[in-house]
């Protein structure tokens, strides 16, 4: 009954392993949509004529990217920590097991910081696109100003032309 026990187990440990695989493989899928997205939304900063609905696209995209990533963080963790001791005690019955995993890691980690440098980029590049925003508005507040004042203007100037010409007769 206990070697039952003990190969159930060993068995058990490999799926969850394999489990582990199969999340890392998932992020880093994750985190290469994720690398492409912010690509395009770079791609939409730098052009001139730039639509806010399009940008507003590319982060509604990256958030659910964000929580699929984030739901597959928790899972791995969960999962983890059932095998951390398999990993650490017996890391020669599950030697391959651990080198896909940390060739998966290091995978990851290389996403991660090409992500966090064009994230970087991009965050100068909304500020610009922001600023430019801000200005545009301004400028169309202080055009529609003036064109209201102009009409005023001219709807007070008629007023003001019969009274003279009342006074010179």
């Amino acid at each position: 009954m206990a070697l039952l026990s003990i190969g159930k187990t060993m068995e058990n440990e490999t799926m969850y392993i394999n489990v582990l695989i199969t999340s890392l493989q998932r992020k880093a899928s994750i985190l290469e949509q994720l690398d492409k997205i912010t690509e395009e939304q770079s791609k939409l900063l730098k052009e001139e004529i730039v639509s806010a609905d399009d940008i507003n696209d590319t982060f509604e995209k990256k958030e659910k990217l964000i929580e699929e990533l984030n739901r597959t963080d928790d899972g791995f963790e969960a999962i983890y920590t059932r095998v951390r001791g398999a990993l650490t005690n017996e890391t020669s019955k599950y030697e391959l097991q651990i080198k896909n995993l940390q060739e998966l890691i290091k995978k990851i980690t290389d996403l991660s910081v090409n992500l966090q440098a064009k994230e970087h980029r991009n965050k100068e590049l909304m500020e610009r696109f922001f600023k430019a925003q801000k200005i545009e508005i301004k400028n169309k507040k202080s055009n529609h100003k003036a064109a209201a004042q102009y009409y005023q203007n001219m709807a007070n100037q008629h007023r003001g032309q019969s009274y003279f010409l009342d006074k010179k007769e």
